[in-house]
């Protein structure tokens, strides 16, 4: 329930302590910024670990981008100090930020790596942070805007793994009435009121008018967000369904076979993909399902598209296939009459007193005569990498034969070669090298075997 009447220690409690997450003796780190919201909550988990003897560490990160800074970090200092609660200070140097990386998204990552290093140093169990209902509304609107679909609707969660959000229940106003009412010092932070920056154009031009029109907004963003976590949990379980029928996993990469498909519209289709690639939790951007559908709708066979996180959509001639295509690094010298386990399958030469009828593209049979004794090496085809395909008078490309032969970019990614000394004899499953064919004038005969073997 989202509280609409000022916050206080008894409601606070009613809602935290059905959770289960803090009990007698148990350690929390709180982050504290120095404003409202977090003066607020350290203040709420004092009274807190006087009742229930908790352990409260609280961990202030100065990032050096304002001017009174060092004055913010002078009165959490001081409130710590007086409070009786130990604090740690973590310096950040906005300069070293990453190459690309926003102000905002240092910033958070900052915050988020010293909370975590306070936590382990301290045995915390939990990080507490002040997000409450206000932070719901603007972070659903920022996820509208940038079209993220049904999950950007979802709201903040109270806990996730070591993270609580215990004030996600009440409202800014009724924080304000908590820090009126206990005449709590807080620091001011100016850039909050810069609606240049796309937050704060939410929170004032957009969140704050609509609250005083509809004071009971927080409750009807959260009953929004109630109803679209039911409806993914119930796509969710459609979908474990679809699965079943329609998707086949080896190896890591996912087949989807189209004729199980038809009932699906390009966007269900999309979500489909998304739910494949588990990335329910996350919301996509708009360019992603745009990309997407557009991909679904005019794509043509032996096309691919990037969908982030390493995976890549295939668009076949009956399927779809679905993976992450990873630069493997096979180099492995062979020994006569021994099995290597790779890639599912399971490889070993042997010498064999005749040829025999090749039905298999993964067994070969050469003359072993051309082939230096102890020299044969298997290993994962490279940029730059030639042979004499059986039949041809010159050398080819291994990735132009490839292409030619219209090898996906999932199979060329774990696309095997056997060679002799550095020439290869054998483009595994696709095509043996000429050089080390049979004719007439062979003796000794080598078999040369990649079965289906151990996954």
């Amino acid at each position: 329930m989202y509280y609409s009447k000022p916050l206080n220690f008894g409601s606070f409690q009613r809602h935290f302590l059905p959770f289960g997450i803090v009990g007698k003796n148990s350690r929390v780190v709180v982050a504290v910024s120095g404003g409202k919201d977090s003066i607020t909550l350290l203040h709420l988990l004092k009274n807190w670990r006087n009742l229930y003897n908790i352990f409260i560490h609280a961990g202030h990160v100065n990032f050096h981008l304002r001017d009174q800074a060092d004055n913010d970090q002078q009165l959490i200092e001081n409130i710590c100090r007086k409070w009786k609660i130990p604090l740690d200070i973590t310096q950040a140097h906005p300069q070293k930020r990453r190459r690309n990386e926003s102000i905002e998204m240092w910033a958070r990552r900052i915050r988020y790596k010293a909370l975590e290093r306070i936590k382990n140093e301290n045995e915390c169990s939990w990080i507490f942070t002040a997000h409450h209902g206000n932070d719901q509304i603007e972070t659903i609107l920022m996820h509208l805007d940038q079209s993220c679909g049904i999950e950007g609707l979802r709201a903040i969660k109270v806990k996730r793994g070591c993270l609580v959000r215990p004030m996600l229940p009440f409202t800014k106003k009724s924080i304000q009435a908590y820090i009126n009412n206990n005449k709590l010092h807080f620091a001011e932070d100016i850039t909050n009121t810069d609606i240049s920056i796309k937050r704060n154009f939410v929170r004032h031009e957009i969140v704050k008018p609509w609250e005083k029109a509809a004071p009971d907004i927080v409750n009807r963003f959260r009953i929004i967000s109630e109803q679209a976590e039911s409806a993914l949990i119930l796509e969710k379980k459609a979908f474990e369904l679809l699965r079943k029928s329609s998707v086949k996993e080896e190896n890591g990469l996912i087949t989807i076979m189209v004729k199980n498909l038809n009932g699906l519209t390009p966007h269900l289709f999309s979500r489909f993909i998304k739910y494949l690639c588990i990335q329910n939790d996350s919301p996509w951007r708009r360019h992603i399902w745009k990309r997407l559908n557009d991909f679904i709708v005019n794509s043509k066979t032996g096309k691919y598209i990037s969908l982030g996180g390493r995976w890549m959509l295939l668009k076949d001639r009956n399927k779809w296939l679905l993976g992450k295509p990873e630069a493997h690094k096979i180099d492995i010298s062979l020994k006569e009459n021994q099995s290597y386990d790779i890639f599912g399958r399971k490889f070993f030469f042997r010498q064999i007193p005749k040829s025999i009828n090749k039905t298999d593209a993964w067994v070969e049979v050469i003359d072993k005569d051309r082939v230096k004794a102890g020299s044969l090496t298997l290993r994962t085809w490279q940029a730059g990498d030639e042979f004499q395909p059986l039949g041809m008078s010159g050398h080819k490309k291994v990735s132009d034969f490839l292409i030619d032969e219209k090898v996906d970019i999932f199979s060329k990614s774990k696309q095997l070669v056997l060679t002799a000394g550095e020439e290869i004899i054998w483009l595994c499953g696709q095509r043996l090298s000429d050089r080390v064919k049979i004719s007439r004038h062979t003796s000794n005969y080598l078999e040369l075997s990649f079965r289906p073997g151990i996954s």
